[in-house]
């Protein structure tokens, strides 16, 4: 989690970008007696990913394997606060700030055996701006076009400043794919059959069952990974995941259950861990959908639930209260008061709604999660206070994800985490209607929050921009746009003879730094 110290660090490296540096990024220290090569580590999954085409996808199961099986040009760091190098070892940018110079490594192989060559980082960027599919692409509308210098040097030149770009090009959706084998294979089939430059090489996708991957010796890290296999493990079940990581099936455990916490904790076995990370979990409104359209139903909610209890009846305390989207990350405004309980203004709001008389709604719940489950029917209870009568609808996250993004919903369950250092990311994703995705498919729209929104891109003075962020917040808080919930930490047991595994605040891990004791 980024301190107000460390975003202001932040925001400078984003903001002078012609001192932007690239160093070579660390690799976290092995114990004693390591690292050893070799053996196959288990890591559980909730879900399949959609698909592995980088410019598609939306979800984190997905976008979590593209990282451990492509490169970017640049990438965020393990602290979350700044972005290193990736297979481009350095950048140049104009004095005009629009012209971007990546100068790329050179001997860089796919997984196929082929070169990586400006070619290919062209044919990657150029495919991610001006994809159809992408719910990123609007990210990218900035670039004016790109251009190859020679095999090693590629140009990107924007229409005007774009303050978050190298962050930006850090994202999963700017990964650097083969050219000829795309075109050969066509992007439903590279979609099941990724090839990138990542440390780890596709093998086989058994849907419902688990991914594999492979070292990829030819990796341009030198020495990594260190691990000969890696088996992604599709389990939905919290309690099947316990269990497994319990009888030592799995290595890996992450979305571990609060309440089971301390018992992991005892176990000297495992290796409980809980990291800051920036997630941010609320409910969606369909705006499209009666009653959602009403200001005051949508303030009335926000106003009756009681968000401190929740976290210490269903988070144990590991967590707190989300005052605007944004989750703990550059840009957060604390000061913003947000929504707290109170039970009788959200029954006035109800009296001077379109719905006095309250209403029925259904609740899209994500099955398997127990922390989803109880807090729905803490939601129920809170909600029946102020006339309004929830059925909880449980589905496998799949659906779910099919559900939203369609928006056949009336409320819905979900959550998000950045991907990159800047929040341009989320503000476009979450709440801009011509973000990609139609504000988190809640078609949300308001004019004035957009414009802002897209003048936050090229304000260079960090403190302006920041108050440009502050804004922001605050006029979604004030529409109601979401039912705000909480922030909370991400919580993995990890069998103890694994070494250097750590989810990062993006919600990602290396794999490749990661070897096994057995």
């Amino acid at each position: 989690m980024i301190s107000n110290s460390k975003g202001k660090i932040v925001a400078l490296c984003l903001v002078v970008l012609s001192v932007f540096l690239f160093c070579r990024g660390s690799v976290p220290q092995a114990q004693a007696g390591g690292p050893r090569y070799g053996g196959t580590l288990i890591v559980s999954k909730v879900m399949d990913p959609t698909t592995y085409d980088p410019v598609i996808p939306i979800d984190n199961p997905a976008i979590w394997d593209i990282l451990l099986m492509f490169d970017q040009l640049v990438r965020m760091n393990r602290e979350g606060t700044g972005t290193e190098p990736g297979l481009a070892e350095s950048v140049d940018v104009s004095d005009d700030g629009l012209v971007y110079t990546f100068h790329l490594r050179r001997g860089v192989k796919f997984h196929d055996g082929t070169p990586m060559t400006a070619e290919d980082v062209k044919f990657s960027i150029d495919r991610l701006y001006q994809h159809p599919r992408s719910f990123f692409s609007d990210m990218f509308q900035i670039i004016k076009g790109t251009r190859i210098i020679d095999p090693y040097t590629f140009e990107v030149t924007l229409k005007k400043k774009y303050v978050p770009f190298l962050s930006t090009m850090a994202l999963f959706s700017a990964s650097i794919v083969p050219k000829k084998y795309m075109e050969a294979k066509g992007e439903e089939y590279f979609g099941t059959h990724p090839v990138g430059t990542g440390p780890f090489k596709f093998v086989e996708w058994r849907r419902g069952d688990e991914i594999v991957l492979e070292r990829f010796k030819d990796h341009w890290r030198k020495g990594m990974p260190y691990l000969d296999a890696v088996r992604l493990k599709i389990i939905p079940e919290s309690n099947t995941r316990i269990l497994n990581i319990m009888n030592k099936d799995i290595h890996v455990a992450n979305f571990i259950p609060y309440n089971m916490i301390a018992q992991l904790k005892a176990n000297p076995d495992i290796d409980m861990q809980i990291n800051p990370l920036t997630k941010i979990d609320f409910l969606l409104f369909n705006h499209l959908k009666e009653p959602y359209n009403d200001l005051k139903i949508r303030q009335a909610m926000n106003y009756a639930v009681d968000r401190k209890a929740i976290i210490k009846s269903v988070l144990f305390g590991y967590g707190e209260v989300a005052n605007t989207f944004l989750p703990n990350m550059l840009g957060l405004d604390r000061s913003i008061k947000g929504y707290t309980y109170d039970l009788e203004k959200a029954k006035q709001l109800m009296k001077e709604s379109s719905r006095p008389n309250g209403f029925k709604t259904t609740l899209l719940n994500i099955a398997g999660s127990a922390e989803y489950t109880q807090r729905a029917v803490i939601l129920k209870e809170q909600l029946a206070k102020i006339g309004i009568d929830v059925n909880i609808e449980m589905v496998e996250e799949g659906t779910w994800w099919d559900r939203i993004s369609q928006l056949d919903y009336e409320i819905s369950d979900a959550y998000m985490t950045t991907d990159i250092v800047d929040p341009d990311e989320l503000l476009f994703f979450a709440c801009v209607y011509g973000g990609g995705s139609k504000a988190y498919f809640t078609s949300w729209r308001n004019e004035e929050f957009d414009k802002l929104a897209r003048a936050t891109q090229t304000e260079t003075d960090h403190e302006k921009r920041m108050k440009m962020y502050s804004r922001l917040q605050q006029m979604q808080v004030d529409d109601a746009q979401l039912l705000l919930l909480y922030r909370s930490p991400s919580r993995c047991a990890v069998l103890k003879t694994v070494h250097n595994f750590k989810v990062l605040p993006t919600g990602n891990y290396r794999l490749e730094e990661v070897w096994l004791e057995e």
